[in-house]
């Protein structure tokens, strides 16, 4: 009995995990979507430019390495508090060097400033409001 209740806690732990992992994949697609469409204006444009389809795959591995390496799915989604809303601030300001980084030395298409202020804020705040919503439903 306590081998299988052991099992379904580990399960459910995983699925959790995973479910967060998808979630944050989405969040980080829209947020760049959201990103290049106000920063450039014409919408058909961001996915028809093949230097536009380049950070996507960027930024996405760059945000979930980030996001395993800083723990960010081993919290409890019930205890998150406001502490949680500036560590995602700050794993997202650490994404966005990386891949200013990694976009700069590689020589791909570097979006401006804007760009990157929006993606921060978009993402920090779909993140946090998904964060928040989970825990006042549990």
């Amino acid at each position: 009995m306590r081998y299988l209740f052991y099992n379904l806690k580990n399960k459910i732990y995983y699925y959790r995990r995973l479910f967060f992992v998808f979630c944050d994949l989405l969040l980080i697609f829209f947020s760049i979507s959201l990103s290049l469409w106000v920063t450039n204006g014409n919408f058909n444009q961001i996915y028809l430019s093949r230097e536009f389809i380049s950070l996507y795959p960027i930024l996405m591995i760059n945000s979930l390495v980030v996001y395993f390496i800083s723990s960010q799915y081993k919290g409890i989604t019930r205890y998150i508090g406001s502490k949680e809303l500036y560590s995602i601030f700050i794993r997202n300001l650490i994404v966005v060097f990386l891949s200013y980084l990694f976009v700069f030395y590689q020589d791909l298409f570097l979006p401006g400033i804007r760009f990157w202020l929006i993606f921060i804020f978009s993402l920090t705040s779909s993140t946090a409001f998904l964060r928040f919503s989970l825990r006042d439903l549990i």
